[in-house]
């Protein structure tokens, strides 16, 4: 069983790595009760961009360009990556490139 804390930094995670969800299907991947979701969402937006949709399609969102693990390259060094990926091959080409994609949206440079 985790503690609130803990389901709060993973609705946090969920929510910065899909953008949306619906309470419903937090509160069963968390393993809580609806109304628990609810209640962490109050409490999560007085501190994050997050908001919600009601009606059909309604979901819990977080507000665009807001990323809590936020991290990039600058362009010379992602161009310089660029370069050693062509003399890289098989898994040490793979592991380069989801190097790259961790640092940032957008092929991960700061613009």
């Amino acid at each position: 069983m985790q503690s609130t804390i803990e389901r709060r930094q993973r609705i946090i995670d969920i929510l910065n790595m899909r953008r949306s969800e619906k309470i419903d299907n937090l509160a069963n991947e968390l393993g809580v009760a609806r109304r628990t979701i609810q209640y962490d969402i109050e409490v999560l937006s007085c501190s994050y961009p997050i908001d919600t949709r009601k009606g059909t399609g309604g979901c819990v969102y977080v507000q665009d360009g807001f990323d809590l693990y936020e991290r990039y390259l600058t362009a010379k060094q992602f161009e310089l990556l660029e370069r050693l990926k062509g003399t890289l091959s098989g898994e040490d080409e793979k592991v380069l490139e989801t190097i790259m994609k961790s640092f940032g949206r957008n092929g991960g440079v700061r613009k």
